[in-house]
């Protein structure tokens, strides 16, 4: 039976240029703690479409998303870093002007043995706090 860990995240795309197209986006989630020896967990993303607020989410009465779809992602045991392609989400928010009310990101595990544990935007090393790494042209 599948566990699935879920979270909500937003990243601001205000300050970014009108005129900017993204030719890749990559969501980086450091890896604070695992346990298991599995070298790739999926990962399923999806833009939420109804603006939220964090301290009023809850399990019971979820956020609206576009439905989640595997991403493609990729981890380093060495780095402990998490890479997740969302550049098609990017997309359709700076080019096609979909709103950007944020992500629900969901790790599908087998049981709690396999788990990751992310650094949060609170995390004591700034460096490894969650971040997108958007290159875009214009």
């Amino acid at each position: 039976q599948l566990l699935h860990e879920r979270f909500y995240i937003i990243f601001l795309t205000d300050p970014i240029e009108d005129t900017a197209g993204p030719m890749s986006a990559t969501l980086r989630l450091h890896n604070v703690w695992a346990i298991g020896d599995e070298v790739h967990r999926d990962i399923l993303a999806a833009a939420t479409i109804q603006p939220w607020l964090e301290h009023e989410v809850t399990w019971s009465d979820p956020i609206q998303t576009t439905g989640a779809s595997t991403v493609q992602s990729s981890y380093s045991h060495e780095t402990e870093w998490y890479e997740i392609n969302l550049t098609g989400i990017f997309y359709d928010w700076l080019v096609d002007e979909e709103p950007n009310y944020g992500l629900l990101i969901d790790r599908p595990v087998s049981s709690v043995s396999s788990r990751f544990i992310f650094a949060s935007r609170e995390h004591t090393v700034e460096e490894e706090r969650p971040h997108v790494v958007l290159d875009y042209a214009w």
